[in-house]
């Protein structure tokens, strides 16, 4: 059964989740994530439609560096690295995640910076 998640900046479909790998669907509209990290897990982006902005941060939450992502496109961003994707156009992505050594994929691993 597919779990629908509505966020701030559209909707997240949770397609399968395993301890190997989550896998998500996403129809993104306008806004952005919050500023969070997971300690334990790589996140995948790769961009159908539309375009998003992914910004990665300092541990200082000073921005790094931005990559903008357009159809056919894809980042990944490392365990513990601060970051956050803005929606530049609206369209739809795809969003999984994969563990880091010794770990299993975790709902809860996330850490977010309050009022971002």
């Amino acid at each position: 059964m597919v779990s629908v998640e509505n966020k701030r900046w559209g909707k997240t479909s949770l397609l399968f989740s395993t301890p190997s790998a989550s896998f998500h669907a996403l129809e993104c509209v306008e806004g952005c994530s919050s500023i969070h990290r997971h300690l334990h897990k790589f996140n995948h982006f790769y961009v159908v439609s539309g375009c998003i902005a992914v910004s990665v941060y300092t541990d200082e939450r000073e921005q790094e560096r931005t990559s903008f992502l357009r159809a056919g496109e894809h980042t990944m961003v490392d365990p513990g690295v601060w970051h956050q994707f803005t929606v530049v156009e609206p369209g739809t992505m795809t969003e999984w995640y994969t563990p880091d050594n010794g770990h299993s994929v975790d709902v809860r691993d996330i850490e977010r910076v309050p009022g971002s």
